[in-house]
């Protein structure tokens, strides 16, 4: 059997409410005739390194390589700030997403390392640069592009701070209703080797 799987860190209450305060923000500006897939509150993430489709016992190895890695990274802050439509300018949006940075550069040394450990079972590194965010919607089609980047120019531009303790291997069930992920495994961060 093969699993839609992907690599992240979790969102917590409080930014899981600003996040939805944000949302509602940009809904007001969506159209009658707008198809808009907004992401469910309880799936927002920060995708470390998405894998595709794989098999039962190579899922079993993934998850004992991210456990591995996490055993050497030690837990981090890092900040959930602005919104971002992608493009950035336009008559045609793709992607909604809240900006994460990760200030001390443990964030960026985790993706670098998880990339390194699963190099040699057969998952390609990523050739874009790590732009880590957190999806809020996905935009099919959208009749007034410049409505909805005025709306998320007036959201408040302050940054929520998160403690990142554990990364999260997921599988992915696309249902009617939406995507429901499901955790293979939680890594803890434990270590210092990632900083030393």
């Amino acid at each position: 059997m093969f699993h839609r799987t992907f690599i992240a860190l979790d969102g917590n209450e409080a930014v899981r409410r600003r996040l939805i305060a944000m949302r509602s923000a940009l809904q007001s500006a969506v159209g009658r005739g707008d198809r808009v897939n907004w992401v469910s509150p309880e799936n927002f993430h920060v995708t470390l390194k998405f894998l595709g489709e794989v098999a039962d016992v190579q899922l079993a190895e993934v998850c004992r390589v991210v456990q591995a890695v996490a055993a050497g990274a030690k837990p981090f802050d890092f900040a959930v700030g602005r919104l971002q439509l992608i493009p950035p300018a336009g008559r045609s949006l793709r992607m909604v997403w809240a900006d994460v940075a990760g200030p001390d550069g443990r964030m960026a040394e985790l993706f670098e390392r998880i990339e390194q450990a699963l190099e040699p079972l057969g998952f390609p590194r990523e050739h874009r640069p790590f732009s880590p965010h957190i999806t809020l919607a996905r935009v099919k089609y959208i009749r007034d592009a410049e409505a909805l980047r005025v709306a998320a120019g007036k959201t408040p531009d302050d940054n929520e701070t998160l403690y990142a303790e554990h990364v999260t291997v997921y599988t992915s069930r696309l249902l009617k209703g939406g995507p429901v992920y499901t955790p293979a495994v939680r890594a803890q961060l434990r270590g210092d080797q990632l900083h030393s």
